[in-house]
């Protein structure tokens, strides 16, 4: 996937979660490390639960771009 900017479908998911704060990421990883499901932890955040599993997919928080 392209978007009308160029950005491969990898770019825009990453532009995308890093509008989570780094606390947001980091919270996300722990709560799954715990055994938390993904839907309970995306209902705790307030966020989709796809951006939860994308969060848990990455296995590591991305920086704010600025």
């Amino acid at each position: 996937m392209i978007d009308r900017g160029g950005n491969t479908g990898s770019e825009v998911k990453d532009q995308y979660l890093s509008m989570l704060t780094m606390y947001q990421q980091i919270t996300i990883l722990t709560l799954h490390k715990q055994g938390v499901k993904q839907a309970e932890i995306a209902k705790k955040l307030g966020c989709h639960r796809n951006t939860i599993r994308n969060v848990v997919r990455r296995k590591k928080p991305i920086e704010k771009l600025s």
